[in-house]
């Protein structure tokens, strides 16, 4: 996973949803390249497709969730 990748999925896990044009402006990236970070996230398993169309929402997948919440314990 690249550092772009990983710091995205940091700012997924903040919120329960989101398109790929709210995460650019946190990232401070383009809105194509962060789509492309996200549909690479999705294709590893780390998010999850929630609303289809031209900017899709993504979440974090649910095997990342419950890795996440297992490691606070």
């Amino acid at each position: 996973m690249t550092p772009n990748e990983k710091e995205a999925l940091k700012k997924f896990q903040e919120v329960p949803e989101a398109s790929a044009i709210a995460i650019s402006k946190k990232l401070a990236v383009g809105v194509d390249y962060c789509q492309e970070l996200c549909m690479s996230l999705v294709a590893q398993g780390h998010l999850k497709v929630v609303e289809g169309g031209r900017w899709p929402f993504f979440a974090v997948a649910e095997k990342v969730a419950k890795k996440k919440a297992a490691n606070k314990k």
